[in-house]
């Protein structure tokens, strides 16, 4: 069953939402020190992305949206698979790099 406009809303709210409760649990407010991992068991490592100004538009807002301290954590969280990332159907993806991903789900 194909889902539409507002049926692709509603989910993704209830995604966000999710999203939210399982950061909310995590611990916040460490005190960083040199050297020594924060939240997780290793130490972050410097990661360079290029982006356009919308992407990084978007990225702040769904940072925003989750509650997130930054575009960063929002990264980190995908990465870790805390958060997980469809394409929009609603969204019309306008590269044939995306095409071609696409293609391959």
């Amino acid at each position: 069953m194909a889902m539409h406009g507002n049926a692709w809303q509603c989910m993704a709210g209830a995604i966000i939402e999710y999203a939210r409760i399982l950061i909310a649990d995590m611990p916040k407010g460490k005190k960083r020190m040199r050297g020594e991992p924060v939240y997780h068991d290793e130490l972050k490592k410097s990661l360079n992305l290029t982006v356009t100004p919308t992407g990084a538009r978007g990225l702040e807002e769904i940072a925003q949206e989750l509650g997130l301290s930054s575009k960063s954590e929002l990264v980190d969280q995908i990465g870790r698979r805390v958060l997980i990332v469809s394409p929009n159907p609603a969204v019309k993806q306008d590269t044939e790099e995306s095409a071609d991903w696409r293609s391959q789900a």
